[in-house]
């Protein structure tokens, strides 16, 4: 049960693929006759209340917010066009869809801005089809946030940060 040692109420969270979050509460939840305890979570992203089962936590890759450092490194990336080397490599749109998911299911902030910057860089050449445009707004969503939350900034100065960045 690392979860349980790991997390506490008012903590901030993410979840990958969800995005960053509040704990609220451990509450236990009845599923059918077994009880399960679970971590309650607002999204910051839609305001949405989930519920994370606390023994499934670490697997489902719930984690605490990046270090500032991390967060620098995720920022740095956003205006290295070095960093996408890998991703350019792949040649193939499904095995480039593959890498894409792969990197955003991790949830990592410097996965994030790979994500954010490379489509980016492909946006400016034509538009996205739906599923690469849906993967960069919830990519650059996620990434402002974290971004706001550990740089004590707000939402719209993490955005401006991010657009400075990919501008460069």
């Amino acid at each position: 049960m690392q979860g349980v040692i790991a997390f506490r109420p008012g903590d901030t969270v993410v979840y990958p693929k969800h995005g960053v979050g509040i704990l609220e509460d451990i509450k236990t939840l009845s599923v059918g006759e077994q009880e399960c305890k679970s971590f309650a979570i607002t999204l910051k992203a839609t305001g949405v209340k989930i519920f994370v089962p606390v023994e499934q936590a670490s697997i489902m890759g719930l984690r605490h917010i990046e270090s500032e450092h991390v967060i620098d490194k995720a920022i740095e990336i956003l205006s290295n066009e070095d960093a996408l080397s890998e991703i350019k490599k792949i040649k193939s749109w499904k095995d480039r869809k593959k890498k894409l998911d792969e990197l955003f299911r991790s949830g990592r902030p410097e996965d994030l801005a790979i994500i954010v910057r490379f489509l980016y860089e492909k946006n400016k050449q034509k538009l996205l089809p739906n599923s690469e445009r849906r993967i960069y707004d919830y990519a650059i969503k996620f990434l402002i946030h974290e971004v706001a939350e550990v740089k004590g900034i707000s939402e719209v100065e993490a955005d401006h940060l991010i657009a400075e960045c990919l501008m460069k």
